[in-house]
């Protein structure tokens, strides 16, 4: 069995100083100081961050490691940024309510006899999603 570990990386975007290319670099946070990882790109990046994870923390590579990333930002931009996410997480949860909602409507409409096409427009869908829904597990 193996315990699972969080490494958390800070990330920043600089100038490479061997090559004066801008780059993105995460330092390991929350362990000793052994190095870092660099990237062109984030993607880039957290693939070389993954990469030396185990490495990072001393285990073995079948352990489960998650991985977070703290962006060191403008403090504006982070604000900005933190918003969005808090936002975007109220609005993915509004989606799946909203969802539930329609599926169970859609279930009821047909329950009470009531055709796709009627059903469509009294929920103000397409006819396919009223049918999508009422069939959805």
């Amino acid at each position: 069995m193996t315990t699972a570990h969080t490494l958390t990386y800070r990330v920043t975007r600089g100038e490479a100083l061997d090559t004066g290319i801008t780059v993105w670099s995460a330092i390991p946070m929350d362990v000793p100081p052994i190095g870092g990882v660099t990237g062109r790109h984030l993607a880039e990046l957290q693939e070389e961050a993954e990469a030396a994870a185990w490495f990072v923390l001393g285990v073995s590579q079948g352990t489960e490691v998650t991985i977070n990333y703290v962006y060191d930002l403008d403090e504006h931009l982070a604000a900005d940024l933190d918003q969005y996410r808090e936002a975007a997480a109220q609005a993915k949860s509004v989606s799946a309510a909203r969802e539930a909602a329609a599926i169970r409507v859609a279930k009821q409409l047909a329950a009470a006899g009531i055709s796709e096409r009627d059903g469509a427009l009294i929920m103000g869908l397409s006819k396919q999603r009223v049918h999508q829904l009422k069939h959805a597990g």
